[in-house]
């Protein structure tokens, strides 16, 4: 992946304990809205195998690993414990997912008193490890206002080290086209651009751009990786847009982000970060010193 051109690679969602998933098919392609919908539920192999492979590789280029609890786990903090204790020298960064809508009762953990409690138990677990490895939380779409408050509040006064906004939706936009359109699970690619880029832009406000935010969510060129920096964004993944374009797509998009900030006077992508709240490419820029980087 990296000899694509990616700058950093995400690994998992990992659970502790291996896990078929959910039972196939699980995977839908909607072609005619250059979107998926899956319902996977965390299939791995578990912490043994990722580890033995993360263990092996030549530490060069920025691995982060995605953690996730097993479906039959009572206490989720234990498994999220478990996977930092176990990848926190392993790994160059980690994420919490608690947004997958394929593992039942995974998106209360968004809720703040149990998001909290949750930070500050894996933040200590870290600590633990005598790794301060960063450590991230990922976010879900379908946030209510005072859902979004919440977790922007709870992530500055814990002190984790970023949020990636966002995971798949829940919600079916008006217009879906393709005959799967309706299958159970979280859907991904174009038709989650809009709604997670006015996320993106809302926590880069609520965090008061003090926290690294990474993009996600139907970003498929240049101008959509833009968009997602000038919201807030300062680092962009991608997923779906990769099924449908292929792999020549992560230069095309590096190519026309370095025109695109050259053409509005950025001398790079930090400089660029949050400096607009959505506004369109090639439109007036508003620089705001508080959004931009330190």
């Amino acid at each position: 992946m990296r000899r694509l051109g990616f700058g950093f690679v995400e690994v998992g969602t990992v659970t502790p304990r291996p896990q078929p998933g959910n039972p196939k098919p699980r995977v839908f392609r909607l072609e005619q809205d250059q979107a998926i919908i899956n319902r996977l539920g965390f299939n791995s192999r578990g912490l043994d195998a990722v580890c033995d492979r993360l263990s092996r590789r030549i530490r060069s280029g920025v691995v982060g690993v995605n953690l996730g609890k097993n479906r039959d786990t009572n206490d989720a903090a234990e498994d999220y414990a478990e996977g930092i204790l176990r990848t926190a020298r392993l790994a160059d960064y980690l994420v919490v997912n608690v947004s997958s809508p394929n593992t039942p009762g995974l998106r209360e953990l968004q809720h703040r008193a149990m998001l909290r409690s949750l930070l500050e138990r894996l933040i200590s677990v870290r600590e633990e490890t005598g790794c301060r490895v960063p450590l991230l939380v990922k976010i879900a779409p379908d946030l209510t206002s005072e859902e979004r408050r919440d977790i922007a509040q709870v992530a500055l006064e814990t002190g984790i080290d970023g949020l990636i906004v966002a995971n798949t939706t829940v919600e079916r936009p008006r217009g879906l086209l393709s005959r799967h359109a309706r299958e159970a699970g979280g859907l991904s690619g174009r038709p989650l651009f809009a709604p997670s880029t006015a996320l993106l832009a809302e926590m880069h406000r609520l965090t008061q751009g003090r926290l690294p935010l990474i993009g996600v969510g139907g970003i498929a060129s240049a101008r959509d990786a833009y968009a997602k920096i000038r919201a807030g964004a300062s680092l962009v993944q991608l997923y779906t847009a990769l099924v449908f374009a292929g792999p020549a797509l992560v230069g095309q998009i590096k190519s026309g982000l370095a025109s695109l900030l050259r053409s509005d006077g950025f001398g790079s992508i930090a400089e660029a970060v949050g400096t607009t709240q959505g506004a369109a490419p090639g439109q007036p820029i508003r620089r705001t010193e508080t959004a931009i980087p330190r």
